[in-house]
């Protein structure tokens, strides 16, 4: 949503504990940043003093997940670490006074994100133990858990299952190598030219010319909600026959069009906040197929001036014949557009979930991706504060 002085207060919903000025003074420090009186370091350095004064028992989880979305959408990244912390203090300090199955599984995330491999596995094996007396729902969760540890593991705990729906799928890269190639710069990678190569579809971008095009099958594509309504405004749709497979989101027209589309649900019961990014969707996907191993190029979690290569940007409608594309950053112009996708994803949690899988002998990445995990959570902030933060995107 485009970030206005009628949408400040609204970041701030969730009341903290302590002084009512410190609230006051995280809407009027997002006020003055908005309006440009103040930097983006002094914005920083205001909420940082409210932040080191909230006491864990005087208020809930979920106000701190409110108050880290209010910081990641205003760019001030580095102050929503120091709130990340306190949202793992607070997961940790609710499993101490009652282990329940909910705080087990909250407590998991937690400590994935954390990359706390031995406290994930300890927790990991008490959920697994109580897997067959719960209901679906939850066993859903700890597949998606198996999936994640077998990785994490590099295959000693855990297990990878196909989905009974998805055994075409299944056939179609089982034993294969598979080339996931995301929108950024990127670096070089070697090819298999006989490989199978998943790309991200977006609105206007259906054509590729680049090295992974030498590859002798048709592409896998993946489509985000966006991407899958574009999808479904159009008259002619034949040109989705030229891919292998077309992964759209659930509850689309389209699966009953007679296109050669799959829906795909997304991994959101492994991330502690946010929803999937394009990546992260692609991997827990394509992983069930059981290929022989993933390389994954041109993604860089936004750590780079361009995050979009030319060729890989979206198209915007403006309802006239001319369409605008959005900026080498993905920016649509509006102020703190990509800084607010971020807060609603939960890019952080997003990286760190993907960090810790490189383990895994099953996938490889190019030294773009490389450099962008090996980044502590500190780095990695400062990073995002310079690029997206100060310079409003």
């Amino acid at each position: 949503m485009p970030i206005h002085s009628e949408s400040i207060s609204r970041l701030f919903d969730h009341q903290l504990s302590g002084e009512k000025s410190n609230q006051k003074k995280l809407v009027d420090t997002s006020l003055q940043l908005l309006l440009n009186e103040i930097s983006h370091e002094q914005a920083t350095d205001s909420f940082l003093e409210v932040i080191v004064e909230l006491k864990l028992e005087e208020n809930q989880l979920g106000a701190f997940f409110a108050l880290e979305v209010a910081c990641q959408t205003l760019g001030l990244f580095t102050a929503s670490n120091s709130v990340r912390t306190l949202i793992h203090r607070k997961v940790a300090q609710q499993n101490l006074r009652r282990e329940t199955w909910q705080g087990l599984y909250r407590g998991i995330l937690s400590e994935i994100d954390q990359s706390n491999f031995d406290a994930s596995q300890r927790i990991y094996k008490k959920l697994v133990t109580t897997s067959r007396s719960i209901g679906p729902f939850r066993r859903g969760i700890v597949d998606e858990l198996d999936m994640y540890m077998f990785l994490w593991s590099n295959g000693n705990l855990g297990r990878i299952s196909a989905r009974d729906e998805d055994k075409k799928f299944a056939r179609l890269l089982s034993g294969v190598d598979v080339h996931i190639v995301g929108p950024a710069l990127g670096s070089d990678v070697s090819l298999t030219k006989n490989a199978m190569v998943a790309r991200v579809m977006k609105p206007n971008v259906t054509v590729w010319e680049d090295i992974f095009s030498q590859c002798v099958n048709p592409p896998i594509v993946y489509c985000s909600g966006e991407t899958t309504q574009w999808i479904e405004n159009l008259s002619d749709r034949g040109f989705l026959r030229e891919f292998s497979s077309v992964a759209i989101r659930p509850s689309s027209s389209l699966a009953k069009s007679g296109i050669n589309v799959r829906q795909v649900q997304t991994v959101n019961h492994l991330i502690l906040r946010g929803s999937p990014l394009m990546l992260t969707y692609m991997i827990f996907d394509l992983i069930r197929a059981k290929p022989s191993k993933m390389v994954i190029s041109h993604f860089d979690f936004y750590t780079k001036p361009v995050a979009y290569r030319i060729g890989s940007r979206k198209t915007i409608s403006s309802g006239t014949k001319d369409e605008k594309v959005v900026s080498p950053l993905g920016s649509d112009g509006q102020r703190f557009s990509r800084c607010d996708s971020f807060a609603l994803h939960g890019v952080t949690y997003n990286r760190n979930l993907i960090k810790n899988i490189f383990s895994s002998s099953l996938i490889e990445a190019d030294s773009s991706l490389e450099e962008s995990l090996s980044l502590t959570n500190k780095q990695y902030c400062e990073v995002l504060d310079k690029i997206y933060g100060i310079d409003h995107n």
